[in-house]
């Protein structure tokens, strides 16, 4: 009987140790794949920040025509309370407008989606642009923002402003990315 015991236990062992072995494969099996994927929305993410850096810059100089390099030809501008802008022409005008009295803007990324097949993606974001006039309060807003990836790079086809500080929704912040 001790016998037969010992050989159960002996092959319990066999069977568990097999299959932490088949998980432990299944499981490096399973990072080298995710690490491709992973590998490819970090680099997205990486040429989006740099988008976000370029906007930023925008904003800094107050040069308005750097916003040709941020948004794409037919870009659709949706800021909630205002009409909407519609095209690269009418964004780049609106913008001269905006960096007028802006001295510069700070970008936090909520919630991040992409494609499968890796060139679209959308973010929310929070945008917290500072006023010239040191009177004035800085204006947070939650944008959507979808993102194309076009002949000359990733580019916005749209953008909707809600008035709004969405991080401060419980649950809403699901992404901890700072850009």
């Amino acid at each position: 009987m001790s016998d037969n015991v010992n050989n159960e236990s002996q092959e319990e062992v066999a069977i568990d140790v097999s299959r932490r072995s088949a998980c432990a494969v299944l499981g490096l099996f399973g990072l080298s794949l995710g690490q491709k994927a992973f590998s490819k929305e970090q680099g997205t993410e990486l040429a989006l920040a740099d988008r976000y850096g370029l906007m930023r810059r925008a904003y800094q100089t107050g040069d308005a025509e750097l916003l040709r390099q941020f948004y794409s030809k037919d870009v659709v501008l949706a800021t909630e309370g205002s009409s909407p802008i519609v095209g690269i022409d009418a964004a780049v005008s609106a913008g001269h407008a905006v960096l007028a009295k802006r001295r510069d803007i700070t970008t936090d990324v909520l919630r991040i989606i992409h494609s499968p097949a890796g060139d679209a993606a959308f973010h929310f974001v929070k945008l917290c642009a500072y006023p010239r006039d040191p009177a004035e309060s800085p204006r947070i807003a939650t944008a959507l923002i979808l993102w194309q990836r076009e002949s000359e790079g990733w580019r916005c086809n749209a953008e909707v402003i809600l008035i709004q500080d969405m991080d401060a929704v419980v649950g809403f912040r699901i992404s901890t990315n700072q850009r």
